[in-house]
């Protein structure tokens, strides 16, 4: 979601607020409010050494593992490195990065088919 959305989904969607712990009306957050949010955190990382977002995501990995019986053996690669820097880009940054990503991994005989000067490198896997 992005920020407007999750907003959005903050005020008019209880299942949203029941997840947050907030059953009823009455506050309100705004773009600002997550933003916010986002840079504590990565404060209190700098400070503490401790991250707290990959501490979550940590605990519901194993939570979902044991409860769905997954097979955590077998991994993408791509899906090791999600959290790495991703805490400090911008919408325009991961957007750009991504789109970046998806260039470089373009077989080389579709790449030939982009308009001019839109692949991204000659590394283009063949």
């Amino acid at each position: 979601m992005s920020d407007k959305e999750l907003e959005h989904a903050y005020v008019f969607d209880f299942r949203v607020r029941n997840v947050l712990g907030k059953e009823t009306l009455g506050d309100n957050i705004c773009e600002k409010t997550l933003t916010n949010f986002r840079r504590r955190l990565m404060e209190y990382e700098e400070e503490t050494g401790h991250d707290l977002l990959n501490e979550v995501f940590e605990n519901h990995r194993t939570y979902f593992q044991g409860e769905f019986e997954i097979d955590a053996s077998t991994q993408r690669m791509d899906s090791t490195f999600i959290e790495a820097n991703i805490k400090q880009l911008s919408r325009v940054d991961l957007l750009a990065k991504v789109l970046h990503n998806f260039l470089c991994d373009l077989l080389r005989e579709i790449a030939q088919e982009l308009p001019a000067g839109m692949t991204s490198s000659p590394t283009s896997r063949t």
